[in-house]
């Protein structure tokens, strides 16, 4: 029998695709699966493309009962910090990945609370977000978490609903 390695928090991948009718942009997001141990993370996170081989769309990964959207209520006056990069490796984005699921952000900043990370791949290359909660963030102690200077870190605030 197999011993199953709890993670701190339950976790749920969305793809978000982006449709443009017009001017008007429209985002369909769906979730993709759920995982809350080590071993069904892997397991499906091995089941993703490399990193750079992504072309087109987008990935979340959210905790468990928070949707990637502004308007949820855990995301709502909350903010992104986006990671600034011109080169991403498959390393740093799994880094990244281990880092929010592994709880070593959570560990760190126990406020605003971390809600989910938001990949998209565009024109210009891949985009990565770290979405939180309402409340003043320690950009400095995130850097340091992640490892990256933090010049290459832009906090936003959601917009208002």
């Amino acid at each position: 029998m197999t011993v199953a390695h709890p993670l701190p928090t339950e976790w749920q991948f969305w793809v978000i695709q982006i449709k443009w009718e017009g001017k008007n942009r429209n985002f369909e997001i769906e979730p993709i699966v759920g995982f809350k141990t080590v071993e069904d993370f892997w397991n499906n996170f091995m089941q993703f493309p490399p990193i750079g081989e992504i072309k087109k769309g987008g990935i979340s990964l959210f905790k468990k009962g928070i949707k990637p959207a502004w308007e949820d209520p855990k995301n709502e006056n909350g903010q992104a910090v986006t990671i600034s990069l011109s080169v991403w490796t498959q390393e740093l984005w799994e880094k990244i990945i281990l880092a929010i699921v592994g709880g070593s952000i959570d560990d760190v900043i126990k406020e605003p609370e971390l809600c989910g990370m938001y990949a998209k791949v565009n024109q210009i290359g891949l985009s990565v977000a770290l979405w939180f909660g309402p409340g003043e963030l320690n950009v400095n102690a995130l850097a340091e978490v992640l490892s990256l200077d933090p010049a290459v870190l832009q906090v936003k605030a959601h917009p208002k609903n």
